[in-house]
């Protein structure tokens, strides 16, 4: 598991470009992150939390003057064409962010927050023209850690788990935007013959992670009796998480003590990154709708990056990990005075891990060690990963972007979670400026200040004398945007289901050996299934182990659905735009 690069490890003071570039950057996260709160934030609490609070709301979001601190800076060539920056970075900023709860003047602020991760900035692709690089990408490898100092805690007290529920939703907030695979993209060059975009607004993978659950030792018992002294157990079960990717195993029965069954599948979790951090968490299983347990959670395993689990074993192949497990948040009033947990025994967990590096051997996963087969008599169930591009799409009503359109793709028949993608992008065109001086076509502000002096009925010179550009340039700028926005309003009178969407994205799937499995491309308009790709003749060429090539699939109406309302975001099946493909 090393890695493949060429690398230059320097201090800031070296580079100190770069702690610069990223200062004057930073107001303009400021802003960007209050957007963030607004857009998304906001509803998900909403969402979270019990209904006398669906109103709760920011009534003010600033993280205050506090600017980020940045440790040491390594630069790595990761390909002939491509360049990856990354930083240890620090922020400790005195905030002011207020939380109005919607409900009886419940308040309470945010006065302080403590973020810190190792920042990466990928430049790709190198070009030998101008502008020299195609885009650059802003990611997290791992989850970055994040501390929050409440004011007003009584509030707080008031609404049990608010505080629990509030970082669960920061945390998913991020993970879901600029945590690998997720990333944020800055597409420099714009000409789609000399860039794929589809290259630099997403990963691909470096290898896969097999993880196993062996066995458990020591675990808190929940089911126990008044008056029986030594007999506890639990009904555990664990879930795996690595990056966006998730799955739980089956659950053992009355055990503290669990061994899952050796012929039980492990799971196979994209890598794109070494510093990728796997997390494992032990619950347990309430039965029946009136169970009387007290107690879910029973330990988890600390986030270990994938390049220290792979560090005790240069050679590859299967190895065996005992891990303990972190207990302090297990609700130990509710045990049995002689439980494990209660007499300060380490609660463990043994798993088994292998590396297939995609980088060397992109075909395939390599067979289980010999030495470790007695643990795992399971077959594996997939040949390898399976990426599928999402590039973009036709005939989209534009009332669609209100809740967004998203990809859901997952083999049907299989154990597998599904993978979604992120919002499309509409793609707007834009005027063209051509002739114009950079200055002004460069400066969306300036453009707005002199579409809103023109709604004004300003002239040309009026206008010009107010934002220092020639009339000239002024008159020239508004016969452009005028004939821009007639043709758009006629384009829209004939068509109006014709948007273009794009996703530039790509999803990594295992790769099933089952021949039983359908694959299956859902389109998602917020968590609602409005459509369904018919994928068929793509997966007859996987079968028949042929490269698929990138082609035009039809969207068909959802199955059990029923005839789509006018205006309906199903509107696109409607003649005036026939049924176009999505790619």
């Amino acid at each position: 598991g090393k890695d493949t690069v060429d690398s230059l490890v320097g201090d800031v003071g070296s580079l100190s470009w770069v702690t610069t570039l990223l200062g004057i950057l930073w107001p303009k996260l400021n802003e960007s992150l209050a957007n963030l709160v607004h857009d998304k934030l906001t509803p998900q609490l909403q969402h979270a939390l019990p209904s006398p609070f669906k109103g709760a709301r920011f009534e003010r979001f600033t993280l205050g003057s506090g600017v980020p601190q940045y440790g040491e800076v390594e630069v790595t060539t990761q390909a002939e064409n491509h360049v990856q920056v990354e930083l240890d970075m620090s922020l400790s900023t005195d905030a002011d962010i207020l939380l109005d709860l919607g409900a009886g003047g419940i308040c309470f602020g945010i006065r302080k927050i403590r973020f810190s991760g190792r920042l990466c900035i990928a430049l790709k692709p190198l070009m030998s023209t101008l502008p020299v690089v195609g885009a650059m990408q802003i990611f997290f490898a791992s989850q970055p850690r994040v501390e929050m100092k409440f004011m007003g805690l009584a509030a707080v007290a008031e609404i049990p788990g608010i505080e629990r529920k509030l970082y669960a939703i920061v945390g998913d907030l991020l993970r879901n935007s600029i945590v690998l695979p997720n990333v944020k993209t800055i597409q420099l060059a714009k000409d789609e013959q000399i860039l794929n975009p589809t290259s630099v607004y997403s990963q691909q993978p470096i290898g896969a992670l097999y993880v196993k659950v062996v066995r458990a030792h020591n675990l808190a018992g929940t089911n126990w009796q008044m008056g029986i002294v030594d007999k506890f157990s639990s009904d555990p079960y664990c879930v795996l998480r690595l990056g966006t990717s998730s799955t739980r195993t089956s659950t053992v029965r009355n055990s503290n003590n669990p061994m899952w069954p050796v012929t039980e599948r492990g799971a196979y979790f994209p890598v794109y990154h070494h510093d990728q951090e796997l997390e494992i968490e032990v619950r347990d299983e309430s039965q029946g709708l009136l169970s009387t347990k007290f107690i879910s959670f029973l330990g988890r395993m600390k986030a270990c990056k994938v390049r220290n689990l792979l560090s005790a074993n240069a050679d590859g192949g299967r190895m065996q990990h005992r891990i303990a497990l972190d207990t302090s948040e297990v609700n130990s009033s509710m045990l049995h005075v002689n439980d494990p947990v209660n007499r300060g025994v380490p609660s463990e967990l043994d798993i088994l891990v292998e590396w297939s590096n995609l980088e060397a051997s992109p075909f395939g996963f390599p067979t289980p060690h010999p030495a470790l087969a007695a643990l795992d008599h399971s077959q594996p169930d997939c040949l390898g990963l399976m990426m599928v591009e999402l590039h973009s799409g036709m005939g989209f009503p534009e009332d669609s972007m209100e809740k967004g359109l998203r990809w859901r793709c997952f083999w049907e028949g299989a154990h597998e979670q599904p993978v979604t993608s992120q919002r499309g992008i509409p793609r707007m065109e834009k005027p063209n400026f051509d002739g114009l001086p950079m200055a002004l076509t460069m400066s969306a502000p300036m453009m707005k200040v002199i579409d809103r002096l023109a709604e004004r009925d300003m002239s040309g010179k009026d206008i010009a004398s107010i934002v220092d550009f020639s009339e000239e340039v002024i008159v020239k700028y508004l016969r452009i945007k005028t004939e821009f926005e007639r043709r758009r309003r006629d384009r829209l009178m004939q068509q109006a289901n014709c948007l273009e969407v794009q996703w530039h994205q790509t999803l990594t799937l295992s790769l099933p050996r089952s021949q039983e499995v359908r694959l299956m491309l859902e389109l998602l308009e917020g968590d609602k299934v409005i459509g369904t790709l018919d994928t068929s003749l793509l997966q007859e060429q996987l079968l028949e182990a042929r490269e698929p090539e990138r082609q035009s699939l039809h969207l068909l109406a959802p199955r059990g659905g029923g005839a789509a309302r006018v205006g309906g975001l199903a509107s696109w099946f409607f003649p005036e735009c026939g049924r176009p493909p999505a790619e």
